[in-house]
């Protein structure tokens, strides 16, 4: 069995997801070459989003083109990874 390649850009922000959006994509961006291969995964951590912004046309957009790769919670973020 091969085992899946990933990668996770994680931002942890206050309040400010518009940020958090550019800084993955940057992330994504520089690291592209070296993540030829991997599933790339993101993760937004905020501790005070305001619902405007999280229906906000940035990040609106972010979670159209990502799905499912792309998960955002408030204060604490759990999974199992695999």
């Amino acid at each position: 069995m091969t085992a899946r390649k990933k990668a996770y850009f994680i931002e942890l922000k206050g309040k400010n997801i518009d940020d958090a959006v550019e800084q993955l994509a940057a992330g994504e961006r520089m690291c592209k070459a070296e993540l030829q291969g991997y599933s790339i995964f993101y993760r937004i951590v905020c501790s005070k989003a305001k619902t405007h912004k999280i229906q906000g046309n940035k990040f609106r957009k972010f979670k159209a083109k990502y799905g499912s790769h792309l998960l955002m919670k408030e204060n604490i973020l759990s999974e199992n990874l695999d």
